[in-house]
């Protein structure tokens, strides 16, 4: 009765050290896979690089994008130099003045 016992425990350990080969041959294999596209990857990179690297080069002068309120929240844009802004002025200006003149006859709004 006790050999059946460990043959049996025998039998579950060789199962357990069987499918944890397995599985690490079968995650060996899938990492090896990525490992491969990773290379293909750079190699694809590299010759971007190598295409593109001579056309920058040829530019007059490198890209500065304009300064943004996203970039730099301090300095905001001055409002008088967007078209809302100067639709404002203009607008105030239209509608304070036919009141400025109102006043001045002495009427109240």
């Amino acid at each position: 009765m006790p050999a059946a016992r460990t043959l049996c425990l025998v039998k579950w350990v060789l199962l357990w050290v069987v499918l944890v080969l397995v599985a690490v041959a079968v995650l060996g294999w899938v990492a090896w896979g990525v490992v491969r596209k990773g290379f293909a990857l750079m190699r694809e990179l590299s010759r971007s690089a190598e295409l593109v690297g001579p056309v920058l080069q040829a530019l007059p002068e490198p890209y500065r994008p304009a300064s943004s309120v996203l970039a730099d929240p301090s300095t905001l844009p001055d409002p008088g130099q967007t078209r809302a802004g100067h639709r404002r002025s203009r607008a105030g200006h239209r509608r304070f003045g036919s009141d400025r003149r109102r006043r001045a006859s002495g009427r109240v709004g």
